[in-house]
């Protein structure tokens, strides 16, 4: 098994015949998430799924993942917040403080109102209530594909997705996504990331002693495109969605630069 494994890994480090989930996909058919998806999604929608490997496939040869910054299906980063009703802002469990008063490794959160002040989070969902996106912790991978992936799928909503992953997880999400019609922004941790599926595993079942964040690109990015929105919508005379009050240091900035 560990040859096989080693020798996966090593078609994804060649792209071998356009894709890097050789390795992430053997491993998971022994566990329950790979076995719904396989089910649940890959036999009952197989054009959806061709159609997303061919889309991924492109994405691969093209060298367009693996940043700090991923476009899956987007070409402008403003098409993201277009029809904000439609947009799910997916964050890891693990950016969540080890203290979260909602708890860590499940999708509840007290949105914002009784959210910690020193929450790494709150300014991003503050941002995105303040849109009208929907806000979503995501935890577990069957989970996910539960209550993301499926309805996107079947339904249409979400169809769009700000997601949060790990870097050794990025390609497979991405995958999952385009085969459930879903487009979007990808932006992978730079700090306290899962670095093999033996980690992504344990944090799958709720076991992640470090706490994620992404980089400075990331959050950059971020911060440019929440800036954006706000110049068009004073531009365009609207106040955005009436949510919970945010205050103004809890949404996203540009900083200064030296």
């Amino acid at each position: 098994m560990h040859r096989l494994v080693n020798f996966l890994r090593y078609l994804d480090k060649r792209s071998f015949l356009g894709f890097k989930v050789w390795e992430f996909s053997f491993q998971s058919l022994f566990h329950p998430y790979g076995l719904w998806f396989l089910k649940r999604i890959v036999l009952r929608h197989p054009l959806a799924t061709l159609k997303g490997l061919i889309r991924y496939r492109e994405l691969v040869i093209q060298n367009a993942l693996g940043g700090a910054v991923n476009f899956i299906g987007l070409r402008n980063p403003i098409e993201l917040l277009e029809e904000p009703q439609n947009l799910m802002i997916a964050l890891g469990y693990c950016q969540k403080p080890f203290d979260c008063p909602a708890g860590r490794f499940q999708t509840n959160c007290l949105l914002p109102e009784h959210c910690p002040q020193d929450c790494p989070i709150k300014g991003l969902i503050c941002a995105g209530l303040a849109l009208g996106a929907k806000i979503y912790i995501m935890t577990s991978a069957l989970r996910i594909g539960q209550d993301v992936l499926l309805p996107a799928l079947e339904e249409g909503k979400p169809s769009k997705i700000l997601a949060f992953v790990c870097p050794y997880s990025l390609h497979p999400f991405s995958l999952a996504c385009l085969i459930c019609g879903l487009r979007g922004v990808i932006l992978t941790f730079a700090q306290g990331a899962c670095p093999d599926y033996i980690s992504w595993l344990l944090a799958d079942k709720g076991i992640k002693p470090e706490q994620t964040s992404i980089g400075p690109e990331g959050k950059g990015f971020l911060a440019k495109l929440f800036s954006e929105v706000q110049e068009a919508n004073a531009l365009n005379g609207k106040r955005g969605v009436s949510n919970p009050p945010c205050s103004q240091r809890d949404v996203p900035t540009i900083p200064a630069r030296p």
